[in-house]
């Protein structure tokens, strides 16, 4: 009798182990088809960032070595502006992205400061640039006593950047506030390319998941 007592507890342990394994291979099946449905999960951890920049990202690169970094390269030339974007850095930026496919990719884009008059350009590009890409703006940061920059026209330019509404790294205020040294008015010292440095990489820690809000808005 004992036996059989015991032997039908093992039935129901049987049958309900059973269930309980149907039921995981259902959700995990119907998981997987509404992912499916809707779009490729995105990874956070599979972001990546292209900095667009003139030759304060060059001498940022030699600094702080960026592009040595997981997932963040560097589309730098001396002396250029908004033609250079146009033509050369943003077919180039997309040669990168092309080359990784899979990845949630970011524009961080800090030109200006070698024409600053060409802002109006500057904003209509960037307007027509998210509708391919998740792009951030970089402040131009500030100059110290140059002949022909003045850093109320920077402030303009970036003032005028901030009406775009497109997430923006306001680096020129906290160097304003904290203090940098240059090296000849235009370009700084290593430690205040270190510092502009920190301020991007603590953006992106802190902003990781807007490329693939970015993507997301794109899709639909």
């Amino acid at each position: 009798m004992n036996k059989l007592i015991l032997g039908s507890k093992f039935k129901v342990l049987a049958v309900f182990v059973v269930i309980y394994f149907l039921c995981l291979a259902m959700c995990h099946n119907a998981f997987a088809y509404s992912a499916e449905d809707n779009g490729p999960v995105l990874d956070a951890t599979n972001n990546a960032y292209i900095f667009i920049g003139d030759s304060r990202y060059v001498q940022m690169e030699e600094v702080c070595h960026l592009s040595n970094l997981d997932n963040e390269y560097m589309v730098a030339k001396t002396g250029m502006g908004y033609d250079w974007l146009v033509k050369e850095a943003i077919p180039e930026a997309q040669n990168i992205i092309n080359s990784h496919p899979g990845k949630n990719w970011t524009l961080i884009i800090g030109l200006g400061i070698n024409d600053l008059s060409n802002i109006d350009k500057y904003l209509y590009t960037y307007s027509q640039l998210v509708g391919a890409h998740n792009v951030v703006l970089a402040s131009v940061n500030p100059v110290q006593n140059h002949e022909f920059i003045k850093n109320s026209e920077v402030e303009a330019f970036n003032a005028a950047l901030k009406t775009l509404g497109l997430p923006f790294i306001d680096t020129y205020s906290v160097l304003v506030a904290s203090g940098f040294n240059t090296e000849d008015c235009l370009h700084f010292s290593g430690w205040t390319y270190v510092r502009i440095n920190e301020l991007y990489q603590e953006w992106i820690e802190k902003n990781e998941s807007y490329s693939i809000y970015r993507m997301l808005v794109v899709k639909k």
